[in-house]
């Protein structure tokens, strides 16, 4: 619940005050944030889709920022952010850095569709670094209710997992994601499904 009061305009306009360089609204609208859950949803929201490479610095301090929440209303919106998050932290680290912090907090497993697409792309760029998401992902889910959830996880874990494979050959990596494959096989609920994802590959000479 809001304890400053601030509506949704405000925390925006405050962003992009930190954007063209005002140092008082910054602070302004970290302090906000701290406060304010309904001001993170708010930017969070509108961060869908904008953003540009030069403003890359300010975009890492503020999910660094935001990264340090968790709640499901939260996780579920913080997903909107990778829609093109890796057109504005083009320095690998950098991006690199926030994923891992975000694949270590609870709002990982609220995310949708974006962060699963994201990953996707990823996956022809630095598929060892996929796996090590995922493998946090996978370890993090205590229920399998959502099966095209659990199912595309799968489906992009056999996708690095063959990337790796055919292009990096990296024992370690595929290792680690036989690794995984093994867990799903020993839950109950994701056991069928793998199988199944295994049967497809069997049919195309995977």
């Amino acid at each position: 619940s809001s304890k400053i009061g601030y509506n949704d305009s405000t925390i925006v306009a405050l962003w992009y005050s930190w954007l063209y360089g005002h140092k008082d609204a910054k602070e302004l609208c970290l302090k906000t944030l701290v406060l304010d859950e309904g001001a993170r949803l708010s930017l969070v929201s509108s961060l869908y889709g904008g953003g540009r490479p030069e403003y890359a610095q300010q975009y890492k301090e503020l999910l660094n920022n935001l990264l340090r929440f968790e709640s499901k209303d939260f996780g579920e919106r913080l997903d909107l952010i990778f829609v093109n998050i890796d057109q504005i932290l083009t320095d690998s680290k950098d991006l690199e850095n926030v994923v891992d912090q975000y694949v270590n907090t609870s709002n990982v497993l609220y995310s949708k569709f974006q962060f699963m697409k994201f990953v996707e792309r990823q996956i022809s760029v630095r598929p060892q670094k996929c796996v090590e998401w995922m493998s946090k992902i996978i370890s993090r889910i205590k229920t399998f209710n959502d099966y095209y959830a659990i199912g595309k996880w799968i489906d992009l874990l056999m996708s690095a997992y063959n990337s790796i494979r055919e292009y990096n050959r990296d024992d370690f990596y595929i290792e680690k994601t036989m690794d995984i494959f093994d867990s799903v096989l020993k839950n109950s609920q994701t056991r069928p499904m793998l199988r199944s994802h295994m049967n497809k590959l069997d049919e195309c000479g995977g």
